[in-house]
């Protein structure tokens, strides 16, 4: 499932196969259950402490916050992202 993440099926196939894709492929994996389980979380939350009107917010504020994470884990982690 590698054609999912953006940018691997355009890269060229040299570069492709310096890089981990089984790392990489963890790793978007987390990231994305972890914003699976915000956004399903999300709404319930709010509608147990009656307070729906903050569904939007927290929904923006999750998917950036999990978008950036992405982001700043990929850049720490890079070494293990290339093979050696």
């Amino acid at each position: 499932m590698w054609w999912l993440i953006a940018g691997l099926n355009t890269m060229p196939r040299k570069t492709l196969e310096k890089l981990d894709l089984r790392y990489i492929e963890k790793q978007f994996g987390r990231f994305m259950v972890i914003l699976g389980v915000l956004l399903i979380a999300n709404p319930i939350v709010w509608t147990l402490l009656e307070k729906e009107e903050h569904i939007g917010i927290t929904l923006i504020i999750s998917i950036v916050g999990t978008v950036v994470g992405m982001y700043v884990f990929g850049a720490i982690n890079r070494d293990k992202i290339k093979k050696e």
